[in-house]
C-alpha cells in the first residue's frame, strides 16, 4: 500500500505466491523516495523472507509504526480507499436463506 502498486506480481495466483517466496522485494524508497529511513527499516523487516528476522506479531509492527503514524493520513477511510484503488473491490455473491412460507 505504500508504494500504491502490488510488491508481487503474477499472470495467476500461483506464480504470484512463487514471486513472494523467491523475491526480493523493491526497497520501498525506489519506488517512493519521500519514505523516511525508519518507514522503510520498518516495511524491511515485516518483509523479511527469514521468519525469525521478521515482525513477531502485529502487536510489534504496530509499536513499530506508532512513532509514524499520522492521523490525518492514515483513517480507514484513507486506507480502504488505497486498498481499493490497488485491488478493486469485490462483491460477494451472498445467498439469500429461504424465506419461510
Amino acid at each position: 500500500m505504500l508504494a500504491r502498486e502490488r510488491a508481487f506480481e503474477g499472470p495467476d495466483t500461483e506464480r504470484v505466491v512463487e514471486a513472494v517466496k523467491r523475491a526480493e522485494p523493491t526497497p520501498i524508497q525506489l519506488r517512493r523516495p519521500e519514505v523516511s529511513d525508519e518507514v522503510a527499516s520498518v516495511l524491511a523487516r515485516a518483509l523479511e523472507r527469514d521468519p525469525a528476522r521478521r515482525f513477531q506479531d502485529a502487536s510489534e509492527l504496530l509499536h513499530a509504526l506508532q512513532p509514524h503514524y499520522d492521523p490525518n493520513v492514515g483513517t480507514p477511510l484513507a486506507v480502504s480507499a488505497v486498498v481499493r484503488g490497488l485491488f478493486g473491490t469485490v462483491r460477494a455473491n451472498v445467498a439469500k436463506p429461504p424465506t419461510p412460507p
